[in-house]
C-alpha cells in the first residue's frame, strides 16, 4: 500500500504539468495501472492528523456503580460461555450438557454435551464438535430449545445470524464448507444453502439477505441464492482478517492483521472507499457503533489499544491504550451500548477487567474480574456481559447488567 501512496503523491503534479518530454508521458502512462490498483482499494488516509493515543492505568479508575450481578448459577465443573449479541441467550456448555439461560437467569432448556456452544441472536443456539472431538454433529436450536437443523461435521465451527434472526450461517472449517440456513421456526426443519470455503471462515451478516465472509484467503459478499463477490482483490492480506458491517448495509469494513495491518472501507455493494494503516500487529477485532456511526478497532498494535473511527472519512476520532500496574492490558473484546458508550474486555496474564467507556473515548470505570475463566460482551440496554469463574471443580456464571439511561 506505501508504493500507491508515493504513486499517488507524484501523479497528480504529472497531471498538472506541461508535459515537454516524451519520456515524461512514457512514465506516466506507464504508472496507470498502479493507479487502478490504488483505486481498487479505495482512497489511501493519512494517519498524520491522528490523535495520539490516551493512556490509563485501570487502577486509578472507581469501580462502576452502574454495573452490578443481578443473578448467579452454579454448575458442577468446569463450563464455557456465550452470550448473544443482542442478550437474548446465554449458553453454558460443560460435562454435564448445554444449558440455555435467560436474560433472568431462567434455565430455558438443557440438551446434551458437545464440543462448543454459540448463542446467536432471537435465542438461536450452535452446537458442534470441539477440534479434538474429530468430527460430530453440528446443530443449531430455535428459542425454544428445538432441533432445526442438523449436519455431520468436522469442526472448528463458526457462526453468525441476521439481527432479525431469520437467517444463520455455520462454517466448518474442517469440512471447508459454510451453509446458509433459513431459521425461522416456521420453517422447520430449516433448509441450507453450502458453499465450498478454502480456510479458517470469520461471518457477518448485513442484512438477512447478504452475508459477509472470509474464508481464508479472500474477503466476500454472499448474496441469498449463493452468489459470491469478492472484496479488494489484491488486497486485504494477512495472517488474520475480521469483519464488520453496517445494520442498514451501506458499508463493510476489513482489518488486516499480520499482513498489510490495515482497514479497509467498502460500500455495501463492494466499492473500495478509502483504507488506512495501522501500527505494527494490525487489529484483532471490530465492533460497530449505534446507528452505524463509528467502527472501534480493538487489540490495536503492540498495546493492544482501541481506537475510534469514522466510517464515511477513515478519520481518528480518539485513541486509548489500557495498563494495569504500568503493564500493557490488551483489549481483547469490546461491544458499544446504546448511548454510545463502550464495554471493553481487557487483560493480560495477571488481570482482567471490564472497563466502561464514555462515547468520547473517556475511560469512566473498570471492574475487576478476579478468577474468570470466560467473559462474554453483549452491548444491549439490560444485558451487558456474563461472565464463568471456574475454581475447585465447579464454575459460577454471574449476570452483570449495565443501567443505559431512557431514550437513548
Amino acid at each position: 500500500m506505501d508504493w500507491c501512496r508515493r504513486w499517488e503523491g507524484m501523479a497528480e503534479p504529472l497531471r498538472l504539468r506541461r508535459w515537454r518530454h516524451f519520456r515524461i508521458l512514457v512514465a506516466a502512462l506507464a504508472g496507470l495501472p498502479l493507479l487502478a490498483a490504488c483505486s481498487a482499494q479505495g482512497t489511501a488516509v493519512s494517519e498524520s492528523a491522528d490523535p495520539q493515543p490516551a493512556v490509563v492505568d485501570v487502577g486509578s479508575l472507581p469501580a462502576p456503580a452502574t454495573i452490578t450481578p443481578i443473578w448467579q448459577k452454579s454448575f458442577d465443573g468446569p463450563v464455557q460461555i456465550s452470550l448473544a449479541p443482542d442478550g437474548s441467550v446465554a449458553t453454558a456448555l460443560g460435562p454435564d450438557g448445554l444449558t440455555a439461560l435467560g436474560p433472568d437467569g431462567s434455565v430455558l432448556w438443557h440438551r446434551g454435551a458437545g464440543g462448543v456452544a454459540i448463542a446467536l441472536q432471537d435465542g438461536l443456539v450452535v452446537r458442534g464438535p470441539a477440534p479434538t472431538d474429530n468430527g460430530g454433529q453440528i446443530e443449531l436450536f430455535n428459542s425454544g430449545g428445538t432441533s432445526i437443523w442438523q449436519q455431520a461435521g468436522v469442526g472448528p465451527i463458526a457462526a453468525a445470524a441476521s439481527a432479525d434472526g431469520n437467517r444463520v450461517a455455520v462454517a466448518d472449517d474442517g469440512a471447508g464448507q459454510v451453509w446458509l440456513v433459513d431459521s425461522n421456526p416456521a420453517d422447520a426443519p430449516a433448509a441450507a444453502e453450502s458453499l465450498q470455503i478454502a480456510g479458517p471462515a470469520a461471518l457477518q451478516f448485513t442484512s438477512s439477505d447478504q452475508l459477509v465472509m472470509d474464508d481464508g484467503t479472500q474477503v466476500s459478499v454472499v448474496s441469498r441464492g449463493g452468489a459470491v463477490q469478492a472484496l479488494c482483490p489484491g488486497g486485504c492480506s494477512g495472517t488474520s482478517r475480521t469483519i464488520a458491517a453496517a445494520s442498514n448495509a451501506s458499508w463493510l469494513a476489513v482489518a488486516t492483521r499480520g499482513g498489510d495491518n490495515t482497514l479497509y472501507m467498502f460500500t455495501g455493494q463492494g466499492t473500495a472507499l478509502w483504507n488506512r494503516s495501522l501500527p505494527s500487529g494490525g487489529s484483532n477485532g471490530l465492533a460497530v457503533g449505534p446507528k452505524d456511526r463509528q467502527v472501534l478497532l480493538y487489540g490495536l498494535g503492540a498495546a493492544g489499544g482501541l481506537a475510534d473511527v469514522s466510517p464515511s472519512s477513515g478519520a481518528e476520532r480518539w485513541a486509548l491504550n489500557l495498563q494495569a500496574g504500568g503493564a500493557a492490558l490488551p483489549a481483547v473484546s469490546a461491544a458499544f451500548l446504546p448511548d454510545g458508550g463502550v464495554l471493553v474486555l481487557a487483560e493480560n496474564a495477571s488481570a482482567t477487567y471490564v472497563v466502561v467507556l464514555s462515547a468520547s473515548g473517556t475511560a469512566e470505570a473498570a471492574l475487576p474480574l478476579t478468577g474468570a475463566a470466560g467473559v462474554d460482551l453483549a452491548g444491549t440496554r439490560d444485558a451487558a456481559l456474563a461472565v464463568t469463574d471456574n475454581t475447585a471443580g465447579t464454575a459460577s456464571v454471574l449476570w452483570y447488567s449495565l443501567k443505559v439511561p431512557a431514550g437513548t
